[in-house]
């Protein structure tokens, strides 16, 4: 029984340890707030994670992009 308790704690921790590396991830792709804003007057950016990752919904008004 414990060598199963270990060798869940040692799943978890990958999954978590993963679960936190996708989200660094994310974070360094999606454009910031002031990045749509800034190409976008009514642009806007909504990141709601459930635990640590975001379902990412980036809300764009149609334009010509980009923007000159």
């Amino acid at each position: 029984m414990e060598q199963k308790s270990e060798k869940l704690e040692r799943a978890y921790a990958q999954i978590h340890d993963s679960v936190v590396y996708a989200s660094r991830i994310q974070k360094s792709i999606l454009m910031s707030e002031e990045e749509v804003v800034r190409h976008f007057k009514d642009g806007f950016v909504l990141l709601c994670p459930r635990d640590i990752v975001s379902g990412d919904f980036i809300g764009l008004p149609k334009s010509n992009w980009p923007r000159k």
